[in-house]
């Protein structure tokens, strides 16, 4: 059993040991445990008192040979060549020699380890003086280029003498080749991204043009300080966009992982301490050596890079990659809510991937499923699925694919899939929707303002103009499915809000609730639908409670800021406050169908050609019915006999019509 001394040890042994090793134990396949202990018996039989023991005079008590002077020539080389690459003195060569001999030469690792403690304060520091030549400025100077440029990883408290590590992906290249240049150091660990089929007319739902034309131009210029943010939710085709941002501008494009698969292994390419550590380094070292070159860098799921500073790295650091790399960079987040403002404001271009609109949705469908026999019905319904990705429709065709399943079979796959991954994020939405039972038909709205109205509204639904329409009428008169009918005729994304989704039992609750639903609808360019919006907007005479009168005053101003097609339907004009009528463009009203409308929707819903005398003459006394009226009889219908139905549809549409009389009163009239 060996016991270390009990003086420290100076620098000068380990300077010695370096400088007759130099690189010579790499390969010597021995037990590296025994040839320390021979070394430490000759070291700890020594007297360390004597002031004038220097690393020449050390040199005596080890007598070991090269046996690998072809190896340790190219290695000294391969120092002092990436001296000058990074303009570092040339006479730090041997102190990088001893950083990269700890490295890779367990033997000497242990060794260290076991002396630890036993060493003098700042042996580290004095030894690199000792065997470069250099004053301790000059060698924390040398670090310090070392490090920003990716070659060395100093540990921030750098306490130990391992506390200095080197890229594995590096120590190949100075030990097995012969360096010539910066981008050869990186040639073994730049992880090439994976091609992709997709094209920029896939993602018209983003400014593709403005990103194309800013990253073409600083390629072109080689700008420095180009970082571009995508962010939004997880699977709406970020890492996907920045792979056809690269390819659209033939210019290879590199990922920044934190691993790698060397033979089906996972490997630790920078002995890092952390992941982000790790990855910061790759991205560091990359900036510095392939400044100048035609290459972007991409950096997914990013956030926690950004989140680890000062804890493994300072936030200064990242700061300045922002400001300074040479490289064009793509970084992409699903949390860009876990960025601070400092590191946001440092990107060039903040661009948000949403899920793409229902239209691109359904032709990503089409071309996902093409030849699975699915039919078209099933692509437009599949793609008002809320919060469905592409890249929740490229999984269910690779499952569909692999099962070899077609047409029914195959929608209940894609659909399976679909649902059980937003199930398990939380994100399944099976709550009731509007649903029409008739096929919405714009000559049977009656409304009592002309037609030109309505091809001026129709107009600003087409180029999203900012109109506010207001819809009043007798119920089932066709307020809420003419909204529907504009935004679905437009391709608009139309949100239609109950009093259920906004009012909140807590006092001021409300007021956040509508806030944030318009702020919501902005930021995704959605039209608005408030049904029923007398529960809302009710006149403030008529409310006692002061919070109540500011829930009115809250939705009032956000109708005057909101800058999308926005509707609202009541059937209760007089009720709504006085104020929220010079808030709307246009004031339709819904009015009961006509008895040319009446007969026409009989039948169409009863499916006969044509009427006899006594269904015309019993129709036309109806003056009260509504498209919901016949909605209703649709429905009655399927619970009935074929041969019943037009002694069936007579019987409801006259209880629906005498339904809506107005009540007789009781008593004497004067």
């Amino acid at each position: 059993m060996i016991t270390p001394p009990r003086t420290p040890l100076p620098c000068h042994y380990l300077a010695a040991f370096y400088a007759k090793q130099v690189i010579s134990l790499i390969d010597v396949d021995v037990a590296m445990t025994n040839v320390n202990r021979t070394i430490l018996k000759r070291i700890t039989g020594q007297s360390f008192e004597d002031a004038e023991l220097t690393s020449e005079t050390a040199l005596k008590h080890l007598s070991f040979v090269d046996t690998k002077p072809e190896l340790t020539e190219r290695v000294e080389q391969n120092l002092a060549t990436l001296c000058t690459l990074f303009g570092v003195e040339a006479t730090f060569g041997p102190a990088l020699g001893f950083l990269v001999l700890m490295n890779v030469n367990q033997g000497l690792n242990q060794l260290v380890d076991f002396v630890g403690g036993y060493f003098e304060d700042k042996a580290l520091e004095k030894l690199m003086c000792d065997v470069s030549g250099l004053t301790a400025t000059d060698v924390s100077h040398s670090l310090s280029v070392l490090q920003q440029n990716g070659v060395i990883l100093v540990d921030r408290y750098l306490n130990e003498l391992q506390d200095i590590t080197i890229p594995a992906s590096m120590l190949y290249v100075l030990t097995n080749e012969t360096i010539e240049s910066k981008s050869q150091l990186l040639q073994h660990v730049l992880c090439a991204s994976e091609p992709t089929q997709l094209s920029t007319k896939d993602f018209e739902y983003v400014d593709v043009a403005l990103l194309q034309g800013y990253l073409a131009e600083a390629v072109s210029q080689q700008l420095s300080g180009v970082n571009i943010l995508l962010y939004g939710e997880a699977g709406s085709g970020k890492t996907a966009l920045a792979k056809v941002l690269a390819q659209s501008l033939s210019v290879p494009l590199y990922e920044a992982r934190n691993m790698r698969m060397d033979d089906g292994f996972l490997s630790n390419e920078f002995g890092a301490k952390s992941s982000d550590t790790q990855r910061i380094q790759y991205i560091t070292m990359l900036q510095s050596l392939m400044g100048g070159s035609a290459m972007m860098l991409l950096v997914d799921e990013c956030e926690s890079l950004f989140y680890s500073a000062d804890t493994h790295y300072s936030k200064e650091s990242v700061h300045r990659l922002l400001e300074q790399n040479a490289v064009p960079t793509i970084w992409i987040t699903n949390y860009v809510d876990q960025l601070e403002h400092s590191y946001i404001r440092r990107f060039k271009l903040v661009m948000p991937v949403n899920a793409p609109k229902d239209e691109v949705l359904e032709k990503m469908s089409r071309t996902e499923f093409k030849g699975l026999g699915v039919s078209s019905e099933f692509h437009v319904q599949l793609s008002k699925t809320p919060n469905l990705t592409p890249a929740l429709l490229a999984n269910a065709s690779h499952v569909a694919r692999t099962l070899g399943v077609k047409r029914n079979l195959a929608q209940g796959v894609i659909e399976d899939v679909i649902e059980n991954s937003l199930t398990a994020c939380d994100l399944w939405d099976d709550s009731m929707r509007y649903q029409a039972e008739l096929a919405f038909d714009m000559s049977l709205l009656n409304i009592k303002q002309s037609g030109a109205v309505l091809k001026q509204i129709n107009h600003a639904v087409a180029t999203n103009a900012p109109i506010r329409v207001l819809i009043s009428g007798p119920p089932g008169t066709g307020k809420t499915a003419l909204a529907h009918h504009l935004a679905e005729q437009h391709k608009r994304e139309l949100k239609r809000v109950l009093s259920s989704d906004v009012l909140s039992k807590y006092v001021g609750g409300s007021e956040k609730q509508i806030a944030r639903l318009f702020q919501q609808a902005h930021r995704n360019n959605q039209m608005l639908l408030l049904d029923e919006v007398d529960s809302l907007l009710t006149s403030r005479e008529r409310l006692n409670m002061h919070h109540e009168r500011q829930v009115v005053n809250e939705l009032l101003a956000q109708l005057e800021c909101f800058s999308y097609p926005l509707f609202a339907a009541t059937n209760f004009e007089t009720a709504l406050d006085s104020a929220i009528l010079r808030r709307f463009d246009f004031k339709l009203q819904c009015d009961y169908l006509s008895t040319p409308q009446v007969l026409t929707l009989y039948k169409r819903t009863v499916s006969v050609p044509q009427l006899s005398t006594l269904e015309t003459a019993q129709l036309s006394s109806l003056s009260r019915l509504t498209p919901g009226d016949f909605a209703l009889l649709t429905r009655r219908l399927r619970f009935s006999a074929a041969h019943e139905h037009r002694q069936l549809a007579l019987a409801v549409l006259t209880d629906e019509n005498n339904r809506k009389q107005p009540k007789t009163p009781i008593g004497f009239v004067k």
